[in-house]
């Protein structure tokens, strides 16, 4: 269940920092009086209590304002009406709304952000400035993305997915309906029947004059919609290629960590063991998408591995978990030249990369203790041996029905 009022709240500030001040200034204009009554609820006063209390007070936010100081001492009863009566009803009533002076914004969208996101008002210290630039982005750009969320759901309505075509990939809006269109398919056709709808595919991405390409996530965290922090059996088209792989987005430092570790693991290994692995390769991309090395699993060596493991591992050590992360390293996928791809390709290379994905979510669970995933369908490793090399391979994995 989204917590809608602290998503919002941490939305306005995000907004804020990244220079979009009206935006921030309407929002937040909205959230204030919200953030106002959710505290003195916190206390058992509802509004109809205000209605009948407020005597002589002009107003009922007023009064709601002068009650919540005396029940919370931390905030003056001054300030936060002075950001009523000069910052919130302008912005409500009287201002051009591009003439807002942003440093009057500041103290509202403070509030409210305290208010409603105490967690991350106190990891930040309670400065915007503080906010990570792209970590502020990814927050508005996951706001925007919800709003189109029955955008996507029209839009597959009107495209029935035969497959792609070469003119697909040389028009970006025609590639993303493409993908929408592919990703009502594959809903209903493998992961509503095979999957019991345990998988679930986040938003497809929103588009726009500097996009590179269109992506679709599909994972165990449909509520919190956390593609950007978790790991993904993915799909994502560019102007030169389509990739069927494994994804991790750049919230995912964690994961990241995570990732480096299950290479190492003997559940990786069984997995690149595999015969049937035909074409997948590993790669690196910087900038989310635009791939810098890419060598076939098959053709690495155990050195090549090593090393690179460790590389990656040193990159990850200038980053904390609460900075984002434009590039990945050692991902694993196919990676289809432009052209006409049909869906019965899509779907066998498709069934693999979900394969390894549910791999690496119970290596999580399992041997990390950090993914407490309630897997519907577990992955049967023959647990019964305690993962020596080889003792599965991808035949093995396979969910219990």
């Amino acid at each position: 269940m989204h917590n809608w009022n602290k998503k919002f709240a941490f939305y306005t500030v995000a907004l804020y920092r990244v220079g979009n001040y009206t935006d921030s200034a309407l929002v937040g204009a909205i959230l204030f009086e919200k953030a106002v009554y959710s505290l003195l609820s916190n206390k058992n006063i509802d509004r109809l209590y205000i209605k009948n209390h407020k005597g002589g007070y002009k107003g009922e936010l007023q009064f709601a304002i002068e009650l919540m100081c005396k029940k919370y001492p931390d905030f003056n009863f001054d300030e936060i009406d002075d950001i009523r009566r000069n910052v919130r009803n302008n912005i409500t009533h009287e201002i051009n709304i591009h003439d807002i002076d942003r440093d009057k914004i500041q103290p509202m969208i403070q509030f409210i952000w305290k208010v409603f996101d105490s967690q991350s008002y106190k990891r930040y210290q309670g400065s915007i400035d503080n906010i990570d630039f792209l970590t502020a982005d990814y927050a508005v750009v996951d706001i925007r993305e919800m709003f189109n969320e029955n955008l996507q759901d029209l839009l597959a309505k009107h495209y029935q997915f035969k497959g792609f075509t070469i003119e697909d990939f040389q028009e970006l809006y025609k590639l993303r309906a493409k993908m929408i269109s592919l990703g009502s398919k594959i809903k209903k056709e493998i992961l509503k029947i095979e999957y019991k709808n345990e998988l679930y595919i986040d938003i497809i991405s929103k588009i726009d004059t500097t996009s590179a390409y269109v992506w679709m996530s599909m994972n165990l965290y449909d509520k919190d919609r956390n593609r950007v922090d978790s790991a993904s059996a993915s799909i994502l088209g560019t102007p030169l290629d389509l990739r069927i792989y494994f994804d991790i987005g750049g919230g995912g430092y964690e994961v990241r960590q995570d990732y480096y570790k299950f290479l190492k693991s003997d559940y990786f290994a069984n997995f690149r063991d595999n015969k049937d692995l035909k074409d997948i390769e590993i790669f690196d991309n910087d900038w989310y998408c635009f791939i810098i090395e890419r060598k076939f699993l098959s053709d690495v060596t155990a050195d090549e591995l090593e090393d690179k493991i460790k590389k990656s591992e040193e990159k990850l050590e200038g980053y904390n978990k609460d900075t984002k992360i434009s590039w990945n390293r050692m991902l694993c996928g196919y990676i289809i030249d432009r052209g006409k791809i049909d869906f019965r390709e899509i779907e066998k290379k498709l069934r693999i990369i979900i394969k390894l994905y549910y791999c690496f979510e119970y290596f999580r669970q399992r041997e990390l203790k950090r993914a407490k995933i309630p897997f519907k369908y577990n992955i049967d490793f023959d647990c019964n041996k305690r993962y020596e090399p080889k003792i599965f391979h991808m035949n093995d994995i396979n969910l219990k029905r």
